[in-house]
């Protein structure tokens, strides 16, 4: 997908077609906020999603039509005409895109069972922590919302969480037999992966190498930094907030 959002308001048009035989009373202001959303992204002259949404597609290897659902949810949050246009479309003062509109906005069916499960804790856009689901009705119903890393991500700020920083060490991948494994479970979908580290150990240099393997990224929080008090003292800081 090499402009999100340029067919991402050709989808929002098709739905307005869709609409406009309608007595519907609120066509007049979502063909206003497509107007505006339309009339931005000719003026910005380049797609703002493209590359770190490019990033995340190869990363996470999301396919088109996931692709397509996590841009109408991102889109909702990173354009105000275009968060106003989703809102008037799904019928809820909160801008954000129900399942539902996602759903024909990627062309799918809305009673199948592909829909559904793109859409549950076994899809990719949930699975990896891209996409989630606010409210409690029938799925249709509920609003999709992306993190905000997630949105800082695919508008190309890649910074860390500040109170994260600290802590980051740049590992040093190594390959062998023992990373491979890493790296076959990790494209096979698990989440959490337990590596046993001595003291002078090459627990870390192997998972390293595994995520290289894998082209995921690799990030290592090493041992807490202390903290000098204004009197001279030291201390570890008790947490860190990360997300």
């Amino acid at each position: 997908m090499v402009a999100p959002l340029d067919d991402l308001l050709d989808s929002f048009a098709e739905a307005l077609d869709r609409r406009s035989s309608l007595e519907w009373g609120l066509h007049e202001r979502a063909a206003t906020a497509f107007g505006v959303a339309k009339s931005d992204q000719a003026s910005r002259g380049r797609d703002p999603l493209a590359t770190g949404l490019s990033t995340l597609v190869r990363r996470f290897d999301l396919d088109r039509t996931d692709t397509t659902l996590l841009v109408v949810a991102a889109a909702a949050v990173a354009d105000p005409s275009l968060r106003l246009l989703s809102g008037l479309l799904s019928g809820n003062e909160q801008g954000e895109p129900t399942v539902a509109l996602g759903w024909e906005l990627a062309g799918l069916p809305a009673m199948s069972a592909e829909s559904a499960l793109r859409m549950s804790d076994r899809g990719a856009l949930r699975r990896f922590g891209l996409l989630g689901l606010v409210g409690d009705g029938p799925l249709h119903t509920r609003r999709m919302r992306v993190p905000d890393r997630v949105v800082a991500h695919l508008l190309g700020d890649d910074t860390p969480p500040a109170g994260l920083v600290p802590y980051l060490v740049k590992p040093a991948p190594i390959d062998s037999p023992e990373s491979r494994v890493i790296a076959a479970a990790l494209r096979g979908g698990q989440p959490l992966i337990w590596v046993q580290n001595p003291p002078a150990g090459a627990g870390t240099a192997i998972a390293s190498g595994a995520c290289r393997e894998i082209g995921a990224v690799c990030r290592r929080a090493g041992a807490a930094p202390v903290v000098r008090r204004a009197g001279g003292g030291r201390r570890a800081p008790r947490a860190v907030d990360a997300e």
